[in-house]
């Protein structure tokens, strides 16, 4: 499920149970997906992952380039894999750590460089790929 919202700003700290979704889709710039038990929405082009019934921990990447677009590959356990958007023709694959109820951030780690991986309006604009 892939929601796309627009209107006033609200953090992600101010979501905390399930029961206050229906607002938050309502009145937000967010992007919002559900898969498996995870919640993930992008924000001023930072991703956060809410888990259960935890809080959105905002995901660390061990990178310095620019992080422009997400996509979650897959889930498996508690861990994610998620494509990360950096350039027109450079994307990147990530692992996140475990993630449990318990967790108090999310690192993600370099698992693949320079995959391909399109990226509509985002990723080789200039190939025959769209």
């Amino acid at each position: 499920m892939n929601l796309v919202t627009d209107s006033s700003s609200i953090p992600p700290s101010q979501f905390s149970n399930l029961s206050r979704w229906r607002n938050f889709l309502n009145c937000t710039k967010y992007t919002l997906m559900l898969m498996y038990k995870f919640f993930f929405m992008i924000q001023n082009k930072d991703l956060y992952i809410k888990y259960k019934g935890s809080s959105f921990l905002k995901c660390k990447f061990a990178t310095v380039l620019e992080r422009k677009d997400f996509f979650i590959a897959d889930i498996t356990e508690n861990r994610v894999m998620v494509v990360v958007h950096h350039a027109e023709t450079l994307s990147n694959l990530y692992v996140s750590d475990i993630i449990t109820e318990t967790s108090r951030e999310i690192n993600f780690s370099l698992s693949l460089e320079r995959i391909f991986c399109h990226f509509p309006n985002g990723t080789w604009k200039l190939s025959a790929i769209k």
